[in-house]
């Protein structure tokens, strides 16, 4: 009795726990009595306000928290307790929150606190219900999703993080310019992503979109290719930073792609 536990699982859903079974759960976690659980399942628990409020201590405390993955799906969890834990927590990876009746601001700041440079939080993959970035996936594709621009700033937040997406589609999600600077943002940082298709969207709306979103093409190191207007315009990295010679004359470009093509081919003095 009294000793530390040694479960790094634990799987409570359809528990019936109630709020204040849930607060007594994130209680003995910031105890240090369970601090070897990375995991933590608490779906469909009518867990609300108590709970949020411990689990925010929790959540806040680095040097306590040893949680990797949580999943609060179906229970009306307290969003703004949330959206500020997650700015200051730094174990977090995978966070569940299908069914929790997430709003737009909370999507939206929890979107903004990941895009901030100072956020301590490293979420990278996430279940809401907007969208889902599941746990190892190396695809991601969302086409003919309609993201709003709260979503589309919480994905940008979490491929910012993200470390196992290799290939992203997201045409005709209606990210908009503001859409584009966020994913700037995402495509600075992620070190993973090889392809993109970006086709159908109103990123260039607005010279602002335009501009993001060919920095983040250009700054990529890591990307091999993006497609910007639908079948036959991808556009591949190599080609245009390394050839002697283009051939663009067979693909379908617009000027989304003119104007990436001028951004990363100008690098290329061998043109």
């Amino acid at each position: 009795a009294g000793g530390e536990s040694t479960l790094r699982c634990l799987d409570l859903s359809d528990m019936e726990l109630a709020d204040t079974g849930g607060r007594k759960i994130f209680e003995a976690l910031i105890s240090g009595r369970c601090k070897r659980i990375t995991s933590l399942v608490l779906s469909n628990n009518g867990l609300a306000d108590e709970t949020a409020r411990v689990m925010h201590q929790l959540l806040q405390a680095n040097d306590v928290c040893t949680l990797v993955s949580l999943d609060l799906s179906n229970n009306s969890i307290n969003q703004q307790s949330l959206a500020r834990a997650i700015k200051r927590n730094s174990t977090l990876r995978y966070l569940n929150v299908r069914g929790c009746g997430i709003t737009e601001e909370a999507l939206r700041d929890m979107g903004d606190f990941l895009l901030d440079p100072s956020c301590q939080c490293c979420l990278s993959e996430i279940r809401c219900d907007a969208f889902d970035v599941e746990e190892g996936a190396t695809t991601l594709d969302l086409s003919m999703k309609r993201l709003s621009v709260a979503s589309a700033r919480l994905l940008a937040g979490v491929l910012k993080f993200n470390t196992t997406l290799e290939h992203i589609v997201l045409i005709g999600c209606g990210i908009d310019a503001e859409g584009a600077q966020a994913l700037e943002i995402a495509l600075s940082h992620n070190k993973t992503l090889l392809t993109a298709d970006l086709s159908g969207n109103r990123m260039a709306s607005t010279s602002e979109g335009t501009d993001a979103l060919t920095r983040a093409a250009a700054s990529n190191k890591n990307l091999q290719s993006i497609t910007l207007d639908g079948p036959g315009s991808e556009l591949v990295f190599k080609e245009m930073r390394t050839a002697h010679t283009m051939n663009l004359g067979h693909k379908r470009l617009r000027m989304i792609s003119g104007t990436v093509i001028g951004a990363v081919a100008g690098t290329n003095r061998g043109l």
